[in-house]
């Protein structure tokens, strides 16, 4: 589940090793801001399957889990 290796750690754009997320999502894999993190958490509602798969998403693009 979620092989996907992020550019900036050897991996590709090849559809294989791409993820389809929504812009919220997104974001919130990249944010490293408390308050843009908040922001986000607010527009979606995630239950704790959907946390668990951005915590590891933020993992493997270099972030902490929320």
């Amino acid at each position: 589940m979620l092989s996907q290796i992020p550019l900036h750690l050897g991996g590709n754009d090849e559809y294989n090793n791409l993820i389809w997320v929504d812009k919220s999502i997104h974001k919130l894999i990249h944010a490293t801001e408390n308050n843009t993190i908040k922001k986000y958490l607010n527009v979606i509602n995630l239950d704790s399957k959907a946390y668990k798969k951005l915590n590891l998403l933020r993992v493997k693009v270099g972030n902490k889990p929320i």
